[in-house]
C-alpha cells in the first residue's frame, strides 16, 4: 500500500532542493543591484514549508515501491513547473501564468524551448535562473537530492530507476553513485565556463552557457543564442566539445577518472560518435556545395558541427538559422533529433542504445530467416540481451513514437504546417529545443495558445520521463489499491 508519508517526504525533499538552488539567482541580483527581495522571499518560503515538512517526519524511511516512485517523479514536475514559474509572474517577465510554466518546464527538462522574444531585456538574476533550471535539471534534481541530502531513505533507488537517468551502479550505495556523478558534472562544468572566458566570454555569459551545456539544456543570455558567438572559433569549438562529451554516459566519464577506458569502448559510445562525425561531415559538405548563404568550407564544417552536435545532444543552441537550408539538411536535422544522445547522459532523444539493441535484433531475424534452424543469442558488450530487454525497447519505442504521432496530429488540427507540427512534436519529447518551421532556431513557442503551451509542457515531461513512468500512471492496475 502506498503511503502519505513516504509521498511527502520524498517531495519535500525534492523540492527543498529545487528552493536551495534559488541563491543562484538571488547572488546574481546582489551583485548586479537588481531586486532580489521577491525571489528571496519565495526561496525562504519554499524551504521553511519543506523544512517544517521534512522535521515533522525525520524518523520515517521513506522505503518507496515501484508505483510510489513513479507517482513522486512525475509530480515532482508539476511542482517544479508551479512554483519554479513564480519568478517569471513576479518579475512581470512573461504575459500569462501557463507561460511561465512553459518556460519553467522547459528549464528543468532541459528543453530550451522558449516563449522569450527579447531575452537581453531579462533582469539578470532571471537569467540566471533559467541557467540554474537546467544545471539542476540536467544530470536530474533527484540524483542531486539523493546525493547531498540523506533523507530519502531507502526509497532512493526506485526514484532514480523511475527518472531513468543511470542504468547502473558504480558503489555498494546509490547515494555515492549519485554523488560520483554529480562530482564529475560539476568538474565538466566548471572547465567549460572557464575555457569559455579564456576564450572571450564575460564572466556571467561563461557561466550560464556553462549550466546550459553541461546540461544539454539551451537558454542562452543573447537573443541570437550561439548567433553572436559565431564569429569566435574558439568559443564555437569548446561548447562543440562538451556538447559532445555531455551526450556520452557520465559513468563512462567517471569511470576515467580512475583510468578505466572500458565505458567510452562499449558499443553505444562508438556507435554515438560514429553517428556524429558521419552526419556532421555529410551535412557540411551539403552546406557548402548547395546552401545558399555561400559560407567558406571551413564555416560551412563549423556551424554543421555545431548544429549537429546541439540537436544530436538535444542542446538546443543555435549558430545560424539553418531552416533555409537545404531540404537534405533538414532531414538531417530530424533524423538526429530522433537519435538522440547515450543512456546515462544528459541529452534526450531516443538514445543510441536502443538503436544498438534494435539493430542486434534486426541482424538476428536476418540470420534466422536464412537459417530457420539455427540457435541464436543476442549479445551486446559480452552480455546478453534477454527477451525482456527487447521487450521493453520495442515497447519504449512504440510508446515515444505513437506520443510523438498524437501530438504531431493535434498540432496539425490547430492549424500548423505538417513541417512545424512534427519538428515541435519531436523538439517537445525529444527535449531538444528548436523546431523547423514557425519554431525554428530564430523563432520561439510565443505565438500558440496557453492550452497548447500546457499541452507541450506536458509533453517535454513525458520525454524527460523517457515515457514509460509517465504512461504508468495511466494504467488502471497502478491505482488498484493505491
Amino acid at each position: 500500500m502506498v503511503t502519505l508519508k513516504n509521498l511527502l517526504k520524498s517531495l519535500s525533499v525534492i523540492t527543498f532542493v529545487m528552493g536551495c538552488s534559488m541563491i543562484f539567482p538571488v547572488i546574481t541580483g546582489i551583485v548586479y543591484d537588481e531586486p532580489f527581495l521577491p525571489f528571496l522571499l519565495l526561496m525562504l518560503s519554499v524551504l521553511a514549508v519543506c523544512g517544517a515538512i521534512l522535521w515533522g517526519l525525520r524518523h520515517h524511511n521513506a522505503n518507496l515501491n515501484v508505483r510510489e516512485g513513479a507517482f513522486v517523479v512525475t509530480s515532482i514536475w508539476l511542482i517544479l513547473g508551479v512554483v519554479g514559474a513564480l519568478p517569471f509572474v513576479f518579475y512581470g517577465a512573461t504575459p500569462s501564468f501557463s507561460d511561465a510554466v512553459f518556460e519553467t518546464i522547459s528549464g528543468f527538462t532541459t528543453t530550451g524551448a522558449s516563449i522569450m522574444s527579447d531575452i537581453e531585456a531579462l533582469p539578470k538574476m532571471l537569467l540566471m535562473w533559467r541557467s540554474a533550471m537546467h544545471w539542476f535539471g540536467g544530470m536530474g534534481i533527484i540524483v542531486f537530492s539523493i546525493a547531498v541530502l540523506p533523507m530519502v531513505g531507502n526509497g532512493a533507488l526506485q526514484l532514480i530507476k523511475a527518472e531513468g537517468i543511470m542504468d547502473e551502479k558504480l558503489t555498494p550505495h546509490i547515494r555515492d553513485t549519485a554523488m560520483a556523478l554529480w562530482k564529475v558534472y560539476l568538474a565538466f562544468t566548471i572547465a567549460n565556463a572557464l575555457l569559455l572566458y579564456w576564450a572571450g566570454m564575460l564572466p556571467f555569459d561563461a557561466i550560464n552557457h556553462a549550466f546550459s551545456t553541461i546540461a544539454t539544456g539551451g537558454f542562452s543570455t543573447k537573443n541570437d543564442s550561439f548567433g553572436h558567438y559565431a564569429h569566435n572559433d574558439a568559443i564555437m569549438w569548446i561548447t562543440i566539445f562538451f556538447m559532445v562529451i555531455s551526450g556520452i554516459n557520465y559513468l563512462a566519464h567517471f569511470k576515467l577518472l580512475k583510468k578505466d577506458f572500458s565505458g567510452y569502448r562499449t558499443s553505444e559510445p562508438r556507435l554515438y560518435l560514429q553517428l556524429f562525425f558521419a552526419i556532421s561531415l555529410l551535412a557540411g559538405l551539403m552546406i557548402f556545395l548547395h546552401q545558399p548563404q555561400q559560407l567558406g568550407f571551413y564555416e560551412s564544417m563549423k556551424h554543421s558541427f555545431f548544429t549537429i552536435a546541439s540537436i544530436m545532444t538535444t542542446t538546443g543552441f543555435a549558430s545560424i538559422d539553418y531552416v533555409d537550408w537545404t531540404n537534405a539538411f533538414l532531414i538531417f536535422t530530424i533524423l538526429v533529433m530522433v537519435i538522440g544522445g547515450c543512456a546515462g547522459s544528459t541529452a534526450g532523444g531516443v538514445k543510441v542504445i536502443r538503436y544498438v539493441v534494435l539493430f542486434k535484433a534486426l541482424a538476428v531475424e536476418i540470420k534466422r530467416m536464412v537459417h530457420p534452424r539455427g540457435v541464436y543469442v543476442m549479445l551486446m558488450d559480452n552480455r546478453k540481451i534477454t527477451s525482456g530487454i527487447l521487450t521493453a525497447m520495442l515497447g519504449f519505442f512504440a510508446l515515444y513514437f505513437c506520443t510523438n504521432a498524437a501530438l504531431t496530429i493535434y498540432l496539425s488540427m490547430r492549424g500548423l504546417d505538417l513541417t512545424t507540427a512534427l519538428s515541435a512534436s519531436l523538439a517537445m519529447v525529444g527535449n531538444v529545443g528548436p523546431g523547423l518551421g514557425l519554431v525554428g532556431p530564430m523563432d520561439n513557442f510565443s505565438f500558440m495558445a496557453w492550452y497548447d503551451k500546457l499541452i507541450l509542457s506536458l509533453a517535454m515531461v513525458i520525454g524527460r520521463l523517457e515515457c514509460y513512468t509517465f504512461f504508468l500512471l495511466l494504467s488502471r492496475s497502478f491505482w488498484k489499491r493505491f
